[in-house]
């Protein structure tokens, strides 16, 4: 009876130092967190009217996310995004290529915190710049324009696969909605780099329409 009583102490004893790490290796985690995303981005709606955004063409758009987690769950961050045109729309006889430019904040929101598979939804808004260059071989020139909006919204949805406590990688959709405001351009030689620059100019109200960008990717995100 005297083992049994030993025993018992000794298990609860265990038991004592055993329940606090568990408790503190699932409880909610406060952090900076990093995340770099590659994904396609496919074109909607237009960028002006009678202009349609698959005017651009596709992009390939990495992206640095930076934010912190509030608990397990919870994060609010910063992104910046960069996007090169896979092929647009061209006059004949000359060259194109289109960059995109998107930044702004997320607030995303994790479930199942301490599963291996963990979905995870947000939403944001941003800043977004399209640039295109125009150039053409025949008479040595190049235009380029400028067109910058705010982004009206935007929602991700994803699916983490937790590799180790601070490394996740996973699938990911962005559905972004904006509305380009402004525009500039400039015109000039390509052989003497010698251009024109023409001032920001709004653009009428009743010439913006509204676009988006459907993007889906793959994101790594590393956590403190």
């Amino acid at each position: 009876m005297n083992n049994r009583v030993f025993l018992s102490a000794v298990m609860m004893f265990a038991l004592s130092f055993a329940l606090p790490a568990v408790a503190e290796e699932s409880a909610p985690r406060s952090g900076f967190a990093m995340g770099l995303r590659g994904a396609l981005g496919l074109p909607v709606g237009n960028v002006v009217i009678l202009i349609p955004q698959s005017y651009v063409g596709k992009t390939l758009s990495p992206q640095l996310d930076v934010s912190y987690f509030f608990n397990e769950q919870l994060s609010l961050g910063g992104y910046f995004q960069y996007g090169a045109s896979l092929k647009g729309n061209c006059p004949p006889g000359s060259t194109c290529a289109h960059s995109l430019m998107r930044f702004g904040v997320d607030l995303n929101y994790q479930f199942a915190p301490v599963a291996r598979l963990r979905p995870w939804v947000g939403v944001g808004a941003g800043y977004e710049i399209l640039n295109r260059k125009e150039d053409e071989a025949a008479t040595d020139t190049r235009l380029t324009y400028r067109l910058r909006g705010f982004e009206l919204g935007h929602a991700n949805v994803g699916l983490d696969f937790q590799l180790s406590p601070s490394m996740s990688v996973g699938p990911y959709v962005t559905a972004a909605m904006a509305q380009y405001s402004k525009v500039s351009s400039t015109y000039g030689s390509r052989s003497t780099q010698s251009f024109f620059q023409m001032d920001t100019l709004s653009i009428p109200k009743d010439m913006q329409k509204l676009h988006a960008w459907l993007q889906p990717g793959l994101r790594l995100q590393f956590r403190g």
